[in-house]
């Protein structure tokens, strides 16, 4: 059976995907505004995939844990920062990753309090 929170979840990670992509969509009808991404961007929401593709898959309980938690937790910090730093560049690449290091640092929390029970 299927709680209300996983509904809700559900429901509000559909309406913010679809914005997302509604935003891309928009923002590529005009190509003379739209500008190349910074590498610090780039590498960011690479590392977010990367560690997110890691835990999904079964060869994240094979790395240790520290570093994990270092690598999860800094590709976070590093994608909230550099998608603050380049908003004004471009802002659809920024707000992909600030949403992509927004999940993350949802299932990190989540993680956090699932392991301290």
């Amino acid at each position: 059976m299927i709680s209300f929170t996983t509904i809700i979840i559900g429901i509000a990670g559909g309406i913010l995907l679809a914005g997302v992509f509604v935003g891309i969509l928009i923002s590529t009808k005009n190509k003379s505004e739209w500008n190349k991404p910074s590498m610090g961007v780039s590498l960011s929401i690479l590392l977010q995939v990367l560690i997110l593709l890691l835990f999904f898959s079964s060869l994240l309980p094979k790395i240790p844990e520290t570093l994990i938690t270092v690598l999860w937790w800094g590709a976070v910090l590093f994608g909230g920062f550099f998608a603050v730093k380049d908003f004004k560049n471009n802002a659809v690449y920024s707000l992909v990753v600030l949403v992509v290091s927004g999940i993350m640092a949802v299932f990190g929390s989540f993680i956090y309090l699932i392991s301290c029970m």
